[in-house]
């Protein structure tokens, strides 16, 4: 299935897989050499990676169709492969407890499947809709708490570098909540032109990424007064990229972002400034894309 997707993106496996070990590897390179509490962060991240493979839904839908031994052996074969580059890189690093903790989860998290829903409904500072915020939010709330906690740290060990990557991971997590392709009824209730719809979701998204990024931020101006424009860079970055993937989502909608977009995406990462063109060319694209649908 793995396969079949990247081949959908537009991208053959080798290729794939190749540049996920580069990026990998240049990712945890600089995370090692810029922040002091860089393994706990690192195994924060392994363990974001596992949560979707042990959703209470997938592997009930696992058990049904295998055989117990069957379940049990591919389950493990899962988290070992997809905590493994943590893993490794976690113990070249000399960080042994981070790395063993991780192996744990990953081992544990065969046996105890993480709930899709709790029995009460956990209030959140967003309105109902519309729906990517309250739904993903509720879906990465102990990921959150996590970051803001690795945030306290950083403040606590007067970590500049690591309070400003947990807030671009803030929005980095924001961004995800809109790679979920919704029926295209829910774009077709709106009693909006093209502009009005799209601009009505930018609106959203800046406000409510704005509601969980902004603790990080006014703490960051507070703590660290002589880097505030950093603090701002990294704020007004973060908005715009994730701008950036709402738009892009909207360009190919009812289809999934394929590999034009996520190269051109990169290339706005790796040249920011390339993000505010970027931003233009894609708000274009989407009114465009979606004409048919809301005339």
């Amino acid at each position: 299935m793995l396969h079949r997707q990247m081949r959908a993106f537009g991208l053959a496996p080798v290729y794939a897989y190749s540049l996920g070990v580069l990026l990998f590897l240049v990712f945890s390179y600089f995370l090692f050499e810029k922040s002091s509490v860089a393994p706990y962060v690192y195994g924060l991240l392994g363990l974001f990676i596992l949560s979707p493979l042990s959703l209470k839904k997938r592997t009930d839908f696992l058990r049904i169709c295998f055989h117990q031994k069957d379940y049990l052996r591919m389950r493990l074969m899962e988290n070992l492969i997809a905590t493994s580059p943590f893993i490794v890189y976690l113990l070249i690093e000399m960080a042994f407890l981070p790395a063993f903790l991780l192996l744990l989860m990953g081992v544990s998290l065969v046996l105890i499947p993480i709930p899709d829903s709790f029995s009460r409904v956990i209030p959140t500072p967003f309105g109902k809709q519309p729906f990517e915020f309250p739904v993903g939010f509720r879906r990465y709330l102990g990921l959150f708490l996590l970051l803001y906690f690795v945030a306290i740290m950083g403040f606590s060990v007067h970590n500049f570098s690591l309070v400003i990557f947990i807030l671009i991971i803030i929005f980095a997590v924001s961004s995800s909540f809109y790679s979920w392709i919704e029926p295209k009824y829910y774009v077709w209730i709106y009693h909006f032109r093209e502009k009005d719809f799209l601009l009505s979701k930018l609106r959203t998204a800046v406000q409510y990424s704005s509601i969980l990024a902004l603790p990080v931020l006014l703490a960051a101006l507070v703590f660290f007064p002589d880097n505030w424009w950093i603090s701002i860079l990294a704020y007004l970055l973060g908005l715009v990229f994730l701008i950036s993937i709402l738009l892009a989502k909207y360009t190919v909608f009812p289809k999934q972002p394929g590999l034009p977009e996520a190269l051109l995406l990169t290339a706005g990462l790796l040249f920011p400034p390339f993000l505010v063109w970027l931003i233009f060319h894609f708000f274009r694209k989407a009114k465009k894309n979606l004409k048919p649908l809301l005339s």
